[in-house]
């Protein structure tokens, strides 16, 4: 019988997964608010498979903003995928690294 995969190995392998997903739905996406579904099913999903309780909260006030959504800690606010040129999103990403 096999063993459970460990939460590391399940987010290990769920990076790669999410990452593909997440381009994919870029490249499909004709709005931000497509984006913005499209990754909120993509995470709820590697909550799914993680057994993790991970709960989103979407276009609500906090502070003295509007994040598209919440997790938990975790603010993201989506951009709509042709806004951003090559040169843009080289920098955006150095900015999260």
């Amino acid at each position: 019988m096999d063993k459970p995969a460990s939460l590391d190995e399940i987010v290990s392998h769920s990076a790669i997964v999410l990452a593909d997903q997440i381009q994919k739905a870029a490249a499909w996406a004709k709005s931000e608010m497509d984006l913005q579904v499209e990754v909120a099913g993509a995470l709820k999903e590697f909550a799914r498979r993680a057994q993790i309780t991970l709960e989103g909260h979407h276009n609500v006030t906090i502070a003295t903003g509007r994040p598209d959504s919440v997790y938990g800690s975790v603010i993201v606010e989506y951009k709509d995928p042709n806004t951003l040129s090559p040169t843009k999103g080289r920098r955006a990403k150095s900015k999260t690294d």
